[in-house]
């Protein structure tokens, strides 16, 4: 074994954005950069019911350490590690380090795709030599000579023990009714459509709480299919079809939200495998009474289930439910999932499956989940249909609605009169792609 140590540059700190009902913020001038111990931060006066999911979760993440001290690396006999300075390590893997060599040889600069052959790497493969160059790059020479360099800031980003980097995919922020009274600064259709920063906030307002607004919407679904290529490239079609204009005047499907009934809080095609990403809501037509559109955050729901009941959390996590859509002689969806999906890595709640309407017969539990299943169904119900949990509004001509269908849980109260609803839905990872690129494009 040997070690190498030197001192690296100072790493910068993304700064972080200010973000309506967030607690804390930090003050920066447009495209200033924040540094550590350099950043104002200031208390909102009036305490806010939404709060980091990700705070929620702190303790099982490291915060991703500023290089700006002491880094060494140690060879063993199977691994590297690195030692951050903030008291955490990393241990990178010589089959790792081999596999993900970023040279022109092992990797296409042009299209990001590796082109190393496993089949040619051993897996018992040691580094003839390694050298930690000026604290910022890790130089590694194999028994073939090949040689492999790795910055710092790469192996930091992509460890996958120790320092790992936080999925900025994730950014949810938890909240319940109050969220009424802090809404963000109104964005108006044109804003979104004509400005890519009005966009990406838009964008953001969806990643963060799970909704946007859009006011000024023509009532037309010109705009809507306009609006939805902006926000995903294209229009996910289903068998509603690609954009909907649909009213009370008849079941055109079968499905509740063509009837003026209520329906309660719930997320849309949860019989399909990957549902829907995006809904896009617009009422452009309503000469009744009612109609009231409520909204839940399912994370939050989630969230306060894991706190207060954790068995039922666990179970409703790792169970798989049959949710299916049938219209006879047409149309047969069929999917499995657990109402609370996870993320495989981080452990936080990734999305929400549920709609009690869409449940098929429960033949799938065994005879001892039973039970378990309708304690757990209940209780997480009772959480969602709580009034402290339902932000409600009013759907207007002119006012656009974006829901994000993995977090947020959406329904209506019944309603009296000719109601005509305009819409669509966008794949989730398609609008992620377009958010992940624009937010690239800002550091």
């Amino acid at each position: 074994m040997f070690t190498l140590r030197c001192l690296s540059r100072p790493f910068e700190v993304l700064r972080e954005n200010f973000r309506f009902g967030c607690r804390n913020f930090v003050l920066c001038k447009p495209n200033q950069k924040a540094h550590r111990n350099v950043l104002e931060t200031k208390q909102f006066d009036k305490p806010l019911a939404t709060q980091s999911l990700r705070s929620l979760h702190s303790q099982q993440f490291n915060k991703t350490p500023i290089l700006n001290a002491e880094v060494s690396a140690s060879v063993k006999t199977d691994f590297i590690v690195l030692s951050w300075n903030n008291n955490t390590q990393s241990k990178f893997h010589h089959i790792w380090l081999r596999d993900h060599c970023q040279c022109l040889e092992c990797y296409n600069h042009d299209t990001h795709q590796k082109e190393v052959d496993i089949l040619q790497l051993p897996l018992d493969i040691k580094p003839s030599s390694v050298e930690l160059v000026e604290g910022k790059e890790i130089k590694i020479i194999w028994p073939n000579k090949h040689t492999t360099v790795y910055s710092i800031e790469w192996l930091q980003q992509h460890s996958y023990s120790g320092c790992k980097k936080e999925n900025q995919d994730d950014e949810a922020i938890l909240w319940n009714s109050s969220i009424a009274s802090n809404l963000p600064e109104p964005i108006t259709f044109e804003e979104a459509i004509q400005n890519e920063e009005q966009l990406f906030e838009v964008c953001q307002r969806l990643v963060n709480y799970g909704f946007a607004f859009l006011e000024d919407t023509p009532c037309n679904l010109e705009a809507i299919e306009k609006l939805s290529t902006k926000l995903g490239g294209f229009v996910k079609e289903t068998h509603y079809g690609r954009l909907w204009e649909f009213g009370t005047n008849g079941l055109q499907f079968a499905d509740t939200a063509y009837t003026s009934q209520a329906i309660l809080c719930h997320t849309d095609a949860t019989y399909f495998t990957d549902p829907a990403g995006l809904q896009l809501l617009h009422c452009i037509e309503h000469d009744g009474l009612g109609g009231m559109s409520l909204l839940v955050d399912g994370f939050n729901a989630a969230e306060i289930l894991r706190k207060n009941d954790p068995e039922s959390f666990h179970f409703l996590s790792t169970s798989k439910m049959p949710f299916h859509y049938f219209d006879k002689g047409k149309e047969h969806f069929m999917a499995y999932g657990p109402m609370i999906e996870l993320h495989p890595f981080w452990g936080r709640v990734a999305r929400i499956r549920y709609n009690p309407h869409d449940l098929a017969p429960l033949n799938s539990l065994s005879t001892d989940d039973i039970p378990r299943f309708y304690k757990a169904f209940k209780t997480f119900s009772s959480i969602l249909r709580a009034p402290d949990n339902e932000f409600k509004f009013k759907l207007s001509p002119g006012k656009l609605l974006i829901a994000a269908n993995w977090k947020v849980l959406h329904g209506r109260t019944e309603f009296t009169g000719m109601r005509t609803m305009q819409g669509c839905y966008v794949n989730r990872d398609d609008f992620l792609s377009k958010f992940r690129t624009m937010r690239g494009n800002r550091l």
